[in-house]
């Protein structure tokens, strides 16, 4: 599909850190046309996939590391992971964490 260039707003003309006064130079990523020709390819989404290598399932992060075992934080918070979250296979019918 065609779409407006992005470098140049459409005007095939480019002005940057090295162009002054009303100097323009011809834009390299449309070659001056003002359209980009954008291709793209996809695979049509027919189901979710399933990983093999997936136990549990959280919500996020939060910033920390997650795991499938039980830890004890340098703080003395334990927390055991295993009852945190779902199991993938409780995710995959539908239950969320």
């Amino acid at each position: 599909m065609d779409i407006e260039c992005q470098s140049c707003n459409g005007t095939g003309v480019y002005t940057g850190i090295g162009e002054r006064d009303g100097a323009c130079v011809i834009c390299t990523k449309c070659n001056g046309t003002g359209k980009y020709m954008y291709t793209f390819q996809y695979n049509d989404f027919t189901r979710r996939k399933v990983r093999k290598d997936v136990k549990r399932v959280f919500i996020k992060g939060y910033g920390y590391c997650v795991g499938t075992k039980p830890i004890t934080l340098d703080n003395g918070v334990f927390v055991d992971f295993s009852k945190e979250g779902v199991s993938y296979e409780e995710f995959l019918n539908g239950k969320m964490p």
